[in-house]
């Protein structure tokens, strides 16, 4: 007799819970590109993010085993947090350099070489993307962290937030040999495959 699991997968990917979670971070994706003045461009953008999206749950679909621990909702949205983060360093350089403008180089004393230009005075939109951006991945990564081992995720939440190492072992609760020698170096090397290989 076969066993039964808690959590099979179903014959349609595109779950209500799956469409909604696609929706919601693609409405989260769009606010981060307010400066899309264009509304079919916007369209268009929403379309792709939301392609790739469902690209992403197609692949879960494909790789999702029947189990009892995680459902097929939890398990795609590994899967679509992971193609989101791709999806917007994609459209923040995308972005960029649609409003790179020629104009925009132009000095404003005329030939006077060492005078600004236009842009200079203007606030750089890569800072805005790199700052949403980064956080957004460290978000993430703490989220997949969680998910591994908590003690890794609270390590890099506390390194987030700025406390040193000699200060983290007493909060968790470690020897200070052991935050150094062990704990320290395996959270980083979580870190690294999660940004290399998102897992």
């Amino acid at each position: 007799m076969a066993r039964k699991h808690k959590f099979t997968r179903p014959d349609n990917p595109f779950t209500t819970e799956v469409l909604d979670d696609i929706e919601a971070k693609v409405n989260v994706a769009m606010t981060k590109f307010r400066v899309l003045a264009n509304e079919e461009k916007r369209q268009s953008r929403r379309h792709e993010v939301t392609s790739r999206l469902k690209a992403a749950v197609m692949k879960a679909h494909g790789k999702f085993k029947p189990n009892n621990r995680c459902s097929f909702p939890s398990y795609a949205d590994v899967f679509i947090v992971r193609e989101l983060g791709h999806c917007l360093r994609h459209l923040a350089y995308v972005v960029e350099q649609e409003n790179a403008t020629v104009s925009c180089d132009r000095k404003i004393s005329g030939s006077d070489e060492d005078a600004p230009t236009f842009v200079a005075g203007l606030p750089d939109p890569r800072d805005h993307f790199a700052e949403g951006l980064l956080k957004f991945d460290f978000d993430i990564v703490e989220r997949m962290l969680k998910e591994q081992n908590p003690v890794y995720a609270r390590i890099f939440s506390l390194r987030r937030e700025g406390y040193k190492l000699c200060e983290i072992h007493p909060i968790i609760g470690v020897p200070q040999w052991m935050l150094y020698d062990i704990l320290w170096p395996a959270t980083v090397n979580a870190v690294r495959r999660i940004y290399d290989h998102g897992r």
